[in-house]
């Protein structure tokens, strides 16, 4: 019997605030057996514009460099401060 585990991002939402936006991401855990799923949990988190995005995942970088705009940055500040 061979277990193995897997994370992947499974469903990636930008959310509009009105000034500014965010990133939210779901982060799916699969547990395989002999290669055939038998569990399977979910993680929520969120980037949002002044967070530091360095260490994520080239899919959800490249979003987020998209997104937050300077202007959107500055807008979350002015919201946030």
């Amino acid at each position: 019997m061979t277990l193995t585990e897997e994370s992947i991002n499974d469903k990636i939402e930008i959310v509009d605030n009105g000034s500014w936006k965010s990133i939210n991401i779901r982060k799916a855990t699969i547990i395989k057996r002999n290669g055939i799923e038998v569990s399977r949990s979910f993680e929520r988190r969120f980037i949002n514009p002044t967070d530091d995005i360095s260490n994520e995942d080239v899919d959800i970088s490249g979003i987020a460099t998209q997104i937050f705009t300077e202007e959107i940055k500055e807008s979350y500040k002015k919201l946030t401060t």
